[in-house]
């Protein structure tokens, strides 16, 4: 019985009062940071723009390889590091 009453304590109106506005405030920072980035996007050239990309997706790699490096179990974790293969030459 006192489980019922804990969780009718949350779900009051003024419960539901705070929630909208947590739900409110986050789109709001939701909008402005997707405003930002495609503002940043804009005024950047296509070759910025994809050497951002390119950095990103190395960080999110390296952050992966470093994640489950830490959570293996052994020394190596059969974790490929690409940062040592080989690079093609241009030409």
């Amino acid at each position: 019985m006192a489980c019922k009453e804990a969780v009718g304590a949350y779900t009051g109106p003024m419960s539901r009062i705070f929630w909208v506005g947590v739900g409110a405030a986050g789109g709001i920072v939701v909008y402005r940071k997707g405003t930002q980035a495609i503002t940043g996007v804009r005024e950047r050239s296509l070759r910025e723009n994809l050497t951002k990309v390119a950095r990103t997706a190395s960080n999110v790699a390296a952050s992966a390889r470093y994640l489950a490096a830490l959570s293996s179990d052994e020394d190596q974790g059969n974790v490929v590091d690409i940062r040592k293969a080989p690079t093609a030459a241009r030409g």
